[in-house]
C-alpha cells in the first residue's frame, strides 16, 4: 500500500511519454485539464477523422490511416475513458462526445473540410457531428454502423434481454471506465431522431454479414441522394477484413468531394478582393454578395456546394473592409455629423465610399476573373448592391436574386427595435475569441437565426479567426445609411432581367413587406417567401434558398 502513491506519481509522469513512444506521431492534448491521446499526420486539403467503435482505441485501425495519409491529412484519437485518454468528466452522451472531439479539433487548429470514418458507435457520433456542423463535413464512410432502428424495433422484453446480456459481457470483458459508453448506448439512440443532415452529403455505408442488421442499416441512408450501400462477408470490424477496400472508399470520398473551395485574391477597383470559387470554372458563374459586416463565410459552404452540383461556378467573396479583402483605414471613420443631414435625401453625402463603389468592386472581380456575365445573388446590404449592379450594369447580369433586402424606399416599415439594437450594439472591448463569439451569437439570434448554439458559435469563431475589425465596418454602415435609404424604385421598375426576391416571413430587420415591394416593383419578378426565416441564412433554410435561386437561374437560361 505504501508504494501505491509513488507509483501513481510515476505513472503520471511517464504515461504521456509512453503514449509518444508507442508511435512517433501519437501525443497528448490537454483540453481544460483533461488529456486526450491523438494521432495527426499527413497532408491534404481534407482531413479524414477516424471515429472508433465502442470501447475501441485508435490502434484498432491498424495500418489503414498510414495509407490514407498518402492522399489526405489524418486524425485519430481515443475518446475519454478509452485507450490512453483520461477518464471522462461528463456523461457519455453523443452530444458530449462530439463536443469533446470538436474541442480537440479547435485546440489543434485541425480545420475543415472533413471526411468522417465511423465504425459501430462511431457511426452514431459521425452522423451527429455531420448534423451539427454540416458545412464542415464533405463525406461519411460508415463501417458496419450501429443502426438505431435495430433496437427500436425490439419488444421491451427483447430489449431488456439484450441490455442484460450486454451488461454481463461488458462487466466480464472490460474495466469499469470502458463500460460507460455501453451503459449510455441505448439512451444515446434517441439523439438520432433529431438529425438534420444534408441529404446530398456523399455517404458510403459498408455492412458486415456477420451481424444481421443489413436491412436496418439501409434505413440510415433513406433520403440521401449520393449514397452507396455495400455488403461484405466478414466480422463486425469489417475494415480489418478489407483494409484495401476501406482505403479506396475513403479515397473515393476525398477525391470526389465537391468541397474544394479554391481560394484566391484579385486586384480590382483599387483594392484586393479575397474570394473562393466552387465548381468547374468553365460553368456559368453565380456571384454571392454578403451583407453589412459579414464575411463570405456567412454564405454556408454547403449552400455553395449545392449550387455548384447543379452545374454552376459559385464565387463568394469578402466585401471591402471585411474578411481578407482590403481594409480601407486610410479613408478614416465616417463623419456622422456631416453625413446625417443627407439621410433619406438621395443627395451625394461625404461618405468614405458608397454602395455603388461596392457594386463596382463586383464588376472588378468579374473582370479580374475574366467573367463577362454572371448570375448575381445578394443578401441584405448585398441585396441592395445586387440591385444596383442590375441597374447600372445590366449587360453583365444573367439573373438577379435579391434576398432580405429593400427597394431603398425611405418610408418602408422599420425593423424590430430589438434587432436594430443588436445590430448597433458595440462589441465588447476585448480580443478574447470566446467573448467576441458569444457577442456575435447573440446578434445572430436577435436577427432570427435558428441554428443551434454550437453551430452559431462555430460560425462566429470562423468570422473572428478570418478577420475581426469592427471599426472598419462603420464605413459599410455609413454606405448603407445613405445608399439604402435612397429610393431605387424608379430604376428597379426599368430592370429587364430575370429576377427572384427571397424573403423570410420572420425577418426582424427588413420586414417582409419591404421584400414584397421589391418584387412588385421589378417587372416579372418572382417571390419566394420562406416561412420562419429571419434576417439570417440559417442551415434549415438552405435547401429552400437554393431552390429559389435555381428557379430564376434556370429560367434565365431559357
Amino acid at each position: 500500500m505504501r508504494t501505491e502513491k509513488p507509483l501513481k506519481i510515476l505513472l503520471a509522469f511517464i504515461l504521456p511519454f509512453f503514449c509518444l513512444s508507442l508511435a512517433g506521431q501519437e501525443r497528448y492534448v490537454d483540453i481544460q485539464g483533461q488529456k486526450f491521446c491523438i494521432k495527426e499526420f499527413g497532408n491534404g486539403d481534407i482531413t479524414v477523422i477516424f471515429e472508433n467503435g465502442m470501447s475501441d482505441s485508435l490502434e484498432i485501425w491498424g495500418a489503414i490511416p498510414d495509407s490514407v495519409a498518402n492522399f489526405a491529412r489524418v486524425f485519430l484519437y481515443d475518446r475519454a475513458d478509452i485507450g490512453k485518454s483520461d477518464t471522462s468528466r461528463q456523461d457519455r452522451t453523443i452530444p458530449n462526445m462530439v463536443d469533446e472531439l470538436r474541442s480537440i479539433l479547435n485546440h489543434e487548429h485541425i480545420d475543415p473540410p472533413y471526411v468522417l470514418v465511423g465504425h459501430s458507435l462511431g457511426g452514431l457520433t459521425t452522423r451527429y457531428f455531420s448534423s451539427q456542423y454540416p458545412d464542415e463535413v464533405k463525406g461519411l464512410l460508415l463501417l458496419d454502423p450501429a443502426p438505431e432502428s435495430f433496437w427500436k424495433h425490439m419488444s421491451k422484453r427483447a430489449l431488456k434481454k439484450y441490455i442484460d446480456g450486454g451488461n454481463e459481457w461488458y462487466e466480464t470483458k472490460f474495466p469499469e471506465q470502458y463500460r460507460k459508453e455501453w451503459y449510455q448506448f441505448i439512451p444515446n439512440l434517441a439523439y438520432m431522431d433529431s438529425l438534420k443532415m444534408d441529404k446530398q452529403l456523399p455517404i458510403i455505408l459498408v455492412s458486415a454479414t456477420a451481424w444481421n442488421w443489413y436491412e436496418y442499416q439501409e434505413e440510415i441512408l433513406s433520403g440521401f441522394e449520393n449514397s452507396q450501400h455495400i455488403e461484405l462477408d466478414g466480422e463486425h470490424h469489417i475494415f480489418n477484413n478489407y483494409p484495401d477496400s476501406t482505403i479506396n472508399y475513403i479515397k473515393e470520398l476525398v477525391t470526389s468531394s465537391p468541397a474544394f473551395a479554391k481560394p484566391g485574391t484579385v486586384q480590382a477597383n483599387g483594392i484586393t478582393i479575397a474570394y473562393e470559387s466552387f465548381g468547374d470554372i468553365d460553368n456559368e458563374a453565380i456571384i454571392m454578395i454578403q451583407g453589412t459586416g459579414a464575411t463570405m463565410l456567412h454564405y454556408p459552404a454547403g449552400m455553395c456546394e449545392k449550387l455548384a452540383r447543379n452545374g454552376y461556378r459559385i464565387i463568394r467573396f469578402d466585401n471591402r473592409d471585411v474578411g481578407l479583402s482590403t481594409t480601407l483605414d486610410t479613408l478614416g471613420q465616417p463623419d456622422w455629423t456631416a453625413i446625417f443631414p443627407f439621410y433619406k435625401t438621395c443627395k451625394p453625402a461625404p461618405l468614405p465610399y458608397t454602395l455603388l463603389d461596392m457594386a463596382k468592386d463586383v464588376i472588378g472581380l468579374m473582370d479580374a476573373l475574366k467573367i463577362e456575365k454572371v448570375h448575381i445573388v445578394g443578401a441584405s446590404m448585398g441585396g441592395a448592391i445586387a440591385q444596383i449592379i442590375a441597374i447600372h450594369f445590366p449587360d453583365r447580369v444573367f439573373s438577379l436574386t435579391s434576398m432580405s433586402a429593400s427597394s431603398g424606399n425611405p418610408d418602408r416599415p422599420e425593423g424590430d427595435e430589438q434587432a436594430l439594437q443588436a445590430m448597433t450594439a458595440p462589441p465588447p472591448a476585448t480580443n478574447d475569441p470566446d467573448t467576441l463569439a458569444n457577442y456575435l451569437v447573440n446578434t445572430y439570434k436577435a436577427l432570427g437565426a435558428t441554428d443551434s448554439d454550437s453551430v452559431l458559435k462555430a460560425r462566429a469563431l470562423g468570422h473572428i479567426e478570418r478577420s475581426w475589425q469592427p471599426d472598419a465596418v462603420n464605413r459599410q454602415i455609413a454606405a448603407v445609411f445613405i445608399g439604402d435609404y435612397c429610393d431605387r424604385r424608379g430604376d428597379l421598375a426599368k430592370i429587364d432581367i430575370p429576377t427572384m426576391i427571397i424573403h423570410g416571413d420572420a425577418d426582424p430587420m427588413v420586414p417582409l413587406e419591404a421584400g414584397k415591394e421589391v418584387a412588385a416593383t421589378i417587372p416579372g419578378a418572382g417571390l419566394c417567401i420562406i416561412h420562419g426565416m429571419g434576417h439570417d441564412i440559417s442551415l434549415e433554410f438552405v435547401d429552400e434558398i437554393v431552390d429559389c435561386i435555381l428557379k430564376i437561374v434556370v429560367k434565365s437560361r431559357s
